[in-house]
């Protein structure tokens, strides 16, 4: 979508390339996007706990007429798979006015 964006919004010409369906496991994309959106850390209170986060926002509020859930689901769900964890879903309201 960002490609498409500068392409059609700055008269670019990047090339799209086609979608990397290669295995989570063998392929560095997903270190790089837990890097940039992900999280771990080790707590102690009488017990070690440790816990890993990867978040992404569920909707993108300035894209119109874009199904950003459903884009994202299917790489969600890859990851969850590979690590052996369900999706947890946090909705979170929006205060301010």
């Amino acid at each position: 979508m960002l490609i498409d964006w500068f392409n059609k919004k700055h008269s670019y010409n990047i090339i799209k390339l086609p979608l990397d369906f290669s295995p989570i496991s063998n392929n560095a994309w997903l270190a790089g996007f837990i890097d940039a959106d992900g999280n771990f850390y080790i707590r102690y209170n009488k017990t070690i706990q440790c816990r890993f986060s990867l978040e992404q926002r569920k909707i993108y509020p300035n894209i119109k007429n874009e199904n950003i859930e459903s884009s994202y689901k299917e790489i969600i769900n890859k990851i969850c798979i590979y690590f052996n964890v369900n999706i947890y879903i946090r909705n979170k309201k929006n205060n301010s006015s």
